[in-house]
């Protein structure tokens, strides 16, 4: 039997049945969908572009003959989170998802601010107030589109509209609730107490269960329409980066993946989130794992492989057309007119404002030390060094909080390129290993889906079989003392820039 994971994130959908007793790849499909920017500062993707590119990807992986002769037996999903979108009665989208990049949200965080406890929310939920996390989006609707909020019945993630949309009940898994800063992630529950002082409805929430649990079987219509061959078992999935670090081999307290991917983000296995001010200080997100009883930590940084694609959209035409044209892909060709050492440029990559570790979603992106010397291959590794000078900064706010690493698997799109991985090591100062996974999220979802429904005991058994280092990157000494004096000088940018972007 096969099984599949369906991978959600806010560039796009993919789907791939993997061979359960070997791990190994069918069929892989993605459809790729944009969000849309109405106003400054707003993002949206539309629930119903999710929907329509699940059933094609979908179908598209059933109706392959790997597939025809193994058939799916269950799913599960891998998603990417803080995003809802508000349905009615008849599960039809009321308005688009707000994407976690949109700042709307900001200027109510005083007024929230007012009524909850800034601390006893981060000991509470594990995340530090910001306005990417739903609880805001819903006091936004409550105080600009009340009209949504009366007529919604459910606001749903991702994954959780599909399961809704499926036939099953709206059920989302621990580690997506914990991301909507209104999950009680010790207990277990919705903190009840967080919607009453916000005068919010509970009832429009999903139903949150463990991740790996049993929701119900795809009903016999859908899963004509989808092309499945027998019956198929949905089961509750984890966060995209929780599944980029299952599929990076996370498995234990002190191990760390970074899931380059829309985002760039860091996840780290810990024993128990802190509950200091801080750690709140910090802006370090914590969430529930897979598992009972244990919790990741994550530094986020909303300029992942979303830079890289704003990059090949509006200075790679010729690149674009060429890759088209032979069947390559198309980030190989712009990265290789990178310059091999430091650019001494400063990116401040905050195109979508900044999350970890300065947690001010109206800074801007701000460029120094450009000349007319600067080439387009210099520009894009200056892109490159900006997003990785914010890794640094991420990792060493997280040793001061204890977690500690020598070695950082690298998963995601941003992992295939040995230059960028080389870049990573020489500025971080730490090994960077890649596994052999073209798609850590899609397989680690897959796992999921064999975890519910038994074929797997856990999820380490699978993944110790399936998940091998395929690279490894060590720091060159040479560059690390270039780099440690430009990321002293970075770490100078925001506190320098931030007043001037904040009056733009």
């Amino acid at each position: 039997m096969s099984l599949l994971g369906v991978d959600i994130g806010t560039g796009g959908l993919k789907v791939m049945a993997i061979e359960a007793d070997s791990g190994r790849s069918l069929a892989i499909a993605f459809r790729e969908y944009s969000e849309t920017r109405p106003r400054p500062g707003w993002v949206e993707l539309s629930g119903d572009f999710v929907w329509g590119a699940f059933i094609e990807a979908v179908g598209e992986v059933n109706h392959q003959p790997s597939v025809q002769a193994d058939p799916v037996s269950a799913m599960s999903f891998s998603i990417s989170c803080d995003e809802i979108v508000p349905l009615d009665k008849k599960m039809r989208a009321l308005a688009n998802g707000i994407v976690s990049a949109d700042i709307r949200g900001a200027e109510l965080l005083p007024r929230i601010r007012e009524r909850i406890d800034e601390l006893q929310l981060f000991r509470t939920t594990g995340v530090p107030l910001h306005s990417m996390f739903p609880l805001v989006r819903l006091v936004w609707y409550q105080q600009n589109q009340p009209e949504v909020l009366r007529e919604a019945a459910k606001f749903l993630g991702w994954g959780d509209l599909i399961v809704w949309r499926l036939g099953l009940p709206a059920v989302t898994d621990f580690s997506n609730a914990a991301r909507w800063m209104a999950f009680n992630i010790r207990e277990g529950h919705w903190a009840g107490e967080l919607f009453e002082a916000l005068d919010l409805p509970m009832d429009i929430l999903p139903e949150p269960r463990l991740s790996a649990s049993p929701i119900g079987e795809v009903p016999a219509a859908m899963r004509d329409k989808l092309g499945f061959q027998r019956p198929v078992t949905v089961v509750t999935g984890a966060i995209d980066q929780i599944c980029a670090a299952i599929g990076g081999g996370i498995r234990q307290p002190g191990d760390a993946v970074v899931g380059t991917g829309t985002w760039e983000v860091l996840t780290t296995l810990v024993k128990d989130p802190p509950t200091d001010a801080t750690s709140l200080r910090r802006g370090f997100a914590y969430s529930n794992f897979v598992t009972a009883g244990e919790f990741i930590g994550m530094a986020a940084n909303s300029s992942g492989g979303a830079l890289l694609r704003w990059f090949r959209d509006e200075f790679g035409q010729l690149e674009r057309a060429t890759a088209d044209l032979t069947g390559q892909d198309v980030y190989p060709l712009l990265l290789a007119e990178m310059p091999a050492d430091p650019t001494g440029i400063l990116v401040l990559p905050h195109f979508q404002g900044s999350h970890n570790p300065w947690m001010d979603p109206l800074s801007r992106s701000a460029v120094l030390g450009m000349t007319w010397q600067t080439t387009r291959g210099a520009f894009l590794r200056a892109l490159l060094e900006g997003m990785t000078y914010e890794l640094r900064a991420n990792i060493e706010g997280l040793a001061e909080a204890g977690s500690e690493f020598s070695v950082l698997r690298n998963t995601g799109g941003g992992s295939r390129s040995a230059a960028w991985c080389q870049m990573k090591a020489d500025i971080l100062n730490l090994a960077i290993e890649t596994v052999d996974l073209p798609e850590a999220g899609c397989l680690a979802a897959a796992i999921l889906a064999g975890v519910g429904t038994g074929i797997y005991p856990s999820f380490v058994e699978p993944q110790t079989r399936f998940v091998h280092p395929a690279a490894r990157y060590e720091p060159n000494p040479a560059m690390r003392s270039r780099y440690d004096a430009l990321f002293a000088t970075y770490k100078q940018v925001y506190p320098a820039v931030s007043p001037v972007t904040h009056q733009l």
